[in-house]
Parts: C-alpha cells; structure tokens; sequence
C-alpha cells in the first residue's frame, strides 16, 4: 500500500498530515506495510519537517491562487500547469494508491493529476469555512473530512455525503507531552518571589506575527510582574526580542528571568503547550486545534479580512462562541486590551477552568486516527469507510 500526501505553504498544512502518517504507521502489520511520500513547495522548512520524519519528499513548481486581479496570475497560472504536469510524472513512477491533500495551494496540481489518473483523493479542510483549494478538490474527491460540522453544510448536496466531521488532525504527543519536561526545556532562573507565577505562552504561528510581538513589547514590564513569558517570535522578527530584553533590563532588572524568547518553537512545542496556563495566538487551525487539544484557555488575535481569506476571524468566533477562547480583533486588539484580557483569565480562577471544561467537552474523538483509519479502509477497498 502506498499513499501520497500533498500540502503545504505554511507549517499548518505539514503538521496534521504528518499526524495521519503517524498513525497509519501504528497500523501496519507484517502483512499490510504502508509507504508514504510527500508532493510539496520547493520550500527548505517543509522538506526539513518532512524528511525529518523519514518521509521521501518530492517538489513541485507551484503558484498561488488569488480571487483578486493580479499580473503575477498569469505567472503563477503556467507554475500550476508545470506542477501537474511534474504531478503526473511523479504519480506514474511512484503509482500511489491514494493521496491525500491536506490543503495550501501546493495541493491543487497533484490532486488534478491524481484525477486524470484515476487515483482515489481524499482531502481535509482544517478551518471552518472551505478554502479555494478545497472548493476545488472537492468535486473529485472520494471523501472531504471536515474539522467543524457546520461546515458540512458549506458544500453542495451532492458533496455533503461525502463529508465526514473528523476535528483537526494532531500530533499524538500532544495529547500525552509532560508539562515537567516543558518546565525543564524552559529552565527559567527564578527566585521564590516570582516561583507561584503562571506560564503564558505566546506564539504567532510558524512565521511569527509582528502585532502580536509589538502586544508582548508594549506591556512586558506588567506582563513579566504577573506570569513567566514563553515567546515565539518568528524568525523575521527574531530581532525584536534583543529590544523587549532591554526594556525589561532597564525597567524592571528582577524581572529579567521571567522572560524567555524563541525565534521558532518545533519538537518542543508540545512540552511547552503542556507547561503553559494561558496561551495567546493567531487563529491558524492547526495551532488552534493543537491548543485545545490540550485543554489551554486562550486569548485570540486573528489575522484580518484585510490580510486573509478570513479564515481567522471565522476558527476564532467558533472558539470563543464555545467558551474556550477570549478573541481580540480589529481596534479591540490594542496594548490596553490585551493585558486586560490576559489578567482577566489569570486572575479569575472560576473562569479559567471554565473555559478549561468548554475545551475538553468540545474535542471530537482524535481526529488523526480516526481519517486514517477511514483511509486505511478506503486503500483496501473497503465500503464502509
């Protein structure tokens, strides 16, 4: 049995992909062993975050695909042409049983080629109202796994009994990662007047994010006064941390200790999430599922309709509706707000393991095992899948 996964354009396509993976692996038997590849970006982070796994990664040309006038469309239109055209190529030498798409516009050549090669494509959208690419894929996809039930009823009624509600696909090591290792990674040097704070984790997803790190820059002092500070910059804005260092140096020098800075946060994310009381984000699906996943209240400040599909703004709303997380957007997403809010879940015990409870009682079954048991079926031939 072989299967092909495809996806990519930020870390979010590559890591719920790679969960499936691993939980096909635990599937295999003597008898049914699975070989996987990976049709992606010629990017060098999602080969490196492939390979690492010892799945073979294969590169295609790719363009992206806008719903807005751009003369960089005609370009990237013959970048998709030559993608399913290497596709093709690709797809006859490795002869896959299945790909699976976990979405980004990467994702669109290999299942085009998949279809005019009559190989099975099953697709996953991870947010709560279906991307381009997936509005695409969907028409020849043989299942379309959902990470919301509502967004089942966002496709036509012809693909609606294609749709399974599976949640989003994560890593195992989430569900069982130790919040002691987490505190050892972090190895914060404090003394015993700061030894009762909580840990507020800050992450921008995989690239960062310039207005979540300029949030942290402009409260640092308060922030430092009330939690130990877990930072994931980015690695284009890494720079920023030296100033935030600084200001606490010549402001508050005691404080020193209680911050701790990342330019990117990989194998040790799952251990850090799990050392962390209150997490601050973006609204990426896979970071978001990955927070909840282990049950973390969290402040919410998605990308803009301006800088987005509004994909964002849509995964926020659902969370926050279900009482698992506080979104500040647009003009509500200033200094004085977030340090409010942040304080707000700290300091009020009762709410924090409220919104503890809203996350565990909204988790569906994992989904990682769940669509690649649902593959695995669908790769023998199953019916029932």
């Amino acid at each position: 049995m072989k299967i092909i996964f495809t996806g990519g354009g930020t870390a979010g396509h590559i890591f719920p992909g790679l969960a499936v993976i691993e939980q096909l692996q635990k599937m295999q038997t003597d008898g049914s062993k699975i070989e996987f590849g990976w049709i992606g970006a010629n990017k060098a982070n999602e080969r490196s975050i492939v390979e690492t796994r010892g799945v073979p990664f294969y590169h295609i040309p790719t363009g992206k695909l806008r719903r807005y006038f751009s003369l960089r469309n005609a370009i990237d239109f013959f970048k998709v042409i030559g993608g399913i055209i290497k596709s093709i190529w690709l797809l006859l030498k490795l002869k896959p049983d299945m790909i699976f798409s976990k979405g980004g516009f990467v994702a669109v050549p290999p299942c085009v080629a998949a279809k005019f090669l009559r190989i099975p494509v099953v697709i996953h959208e991870s947010d709560f109202s279906p991307g381009l690419t997936t509005k695409i894929t969907s028409k020849f996809a043989a299942k379309i796994f959902v990470s919301y039930r509502d967004t089942i009823t966002m496709f036509s009624a012809n693909l609606q009994s294609r749709c399974i509600y599976a949640g989003n696909p994560v890593r195992e090591i989430f569900y069982t990662a130790s919040a002691e290792e987490g505190k050892r990674i972090l190895n914060f040097k404090v003394d015993a007047e700061n030894a009762d704070k909580k840990i507020l984790l800050v992450i921008g997803g995989s690239l960062g994010a310039k207005q979540i790190n300029d949030l942290v820059q402009k409260n640092i002092v308060a922030l430092c006064e009330n939690f130990f500070v877990v930072h994931q910059l980015g690695a284009v804005n890494f720079s920023q941390h030296a100033e935030i260092e600084t200001a606490l140096e010549q402001k508050a020098p005691k404080l020193y200790a209680c911050y701790k800075a990342f330019d990117f946060i990989g194998a040790e994310m799952p251990y850090i999430l799990a050392a962390a009381d209150i997490v601050v984000s973006r609204a990426g699906a896979n970071s978001l599922w990955e927070i909840i996943s282990q049950n973390k209240p969290c402040v919410l400040i998605p990308l803009s309709t301006g800088s987005s599909r509004g994909d964002q703004a849509e995964n926020a709303a659902f969370f926050e509706k279900a009482n698992c997380a506080a979104v500040l957007d647009g003009e509500n997403a200033s200094a004085e707000n977030f340090l409010k809010t942040v304080l707000e879940i700290s300091n009020n015990e009762t709410k924090r393991q409220e919104m503890i409870t809203a996350t565990k009682n909204i988790l569906p079954e994992p989904a990682a095992q769940k669509i690649a048991e649902a593959i695995f079926n669908l790769c023998k031939g199953a019916n029932n899948v």
